[in-house]
């Protein structure tokens, strides 16, 4: 489970709630999210400018949870601030368990390129465990940024998004040196009913059709006809029944 906060006072008793009523193995602290909303309460990656009040932070939280405390950084808050190395050593010191590194700064968001190759060398220096992240949208890109950065975990977000088979490939092939092929509209039609149900199930069918609009569309990015499929889903479907039967329906149309 993960938090992100501005204060030891907000996070221990949110740390003390999720003992009590959570089943979780690791609490993952966020210090990397450059959404304007989280940073500007001083929580997120706002942390990174502030690296000497950061380690009494992470140190009380490391003192007060019963699980494993890992962090979730970025290179820095901007270009003219790169200090990912000083933050490292930090978190090192503070006792976090792991710490990923998403390779790009707070102020790019999610613009340009991950730049890996300035984490190169970092893991030998590490005492800890190294997650990358940020591009990993095929298993090339996962590949390819293991081998700059020898890290020892790949993280994948935005990539994952409608492409559940991506995470199965990139673990199949760090286990076994096989690289599976790429899913089929088959499999995807699959993906998209079972995620379906199960946030009909979580959210209720009102709420869960809402983000399946948004959602959706992303199962079937590549595949031709992707536009229209797209306009289908977030203009003419109202309910989980018309999803259900249209997504069942495109194996026959394309």
């Amino acid at each position: 489970l993960q938090l992100f906060g501005s204060s030891v006072e907000h996070t221990l008793p949110a740390i003390e709630i999720m003992e009590k009523e959570a089943d979780y193995e690791i609490l993952d602290i966020n210090l990397g999210c450059p959404v304007h909303k989280v940073v500007k309460t001083g929580a997120g990656s706002s942390w990174l400018k502030r690296p000497e009040e950061l380690y009494g932070y992470m140190r009380a939280i490391c003192k007060a949870s019963h699980k494993p405390v890992t962090a979730k950084i970025r290179l820095g808050w901007s270009e003219d601030s790169i200090n990912f190395n000083e933050v490292v050593e930090l978190l090192e010191k503070a006792g976090v368990k792991g710490i990923a590194i998403h390779a790009r700064t707070s102020t790019q968001g999610y613009a340009g390129t991950a730049n890996y190759e300035l984490l190169r060398g970092l893991k030998d220096k590490m005492s800890v465990p190294l997650i990358i992240s940020g591009d990993i949208f095929s298993l090339e890109d996962a590949i390819k940024a293991k081998e700059i950065t020898n890290a020892d975990g790949i993280m994948v977000a935005r990539g994952g998004v409608g492409n559940p088979f991506l995470i199965t490939q990139i673990d199949h092939y760090f286990k076994t040196g096989e690289k599976l092929p790429s899913t089929t509209l088959e499999k995807q039609i699959g993906y998209a009913l079972e995620f379906g149900k199960m946030l009909v199930d979580l959210k209720g069918e009102e709420s869960a059709v809402r983000e399946l609009k948004g959602i959706l569309p992303h199962f079937f990015s590549g595949f031709p006809g992707h536009k229209k499929v797209r306009n289908t889903i977030t203009q003419n479907l109202k309910t989980w029944e018309d999803m259900k039967i249209y997504l069942s329906s495109l194996g026959e149309n394309y």
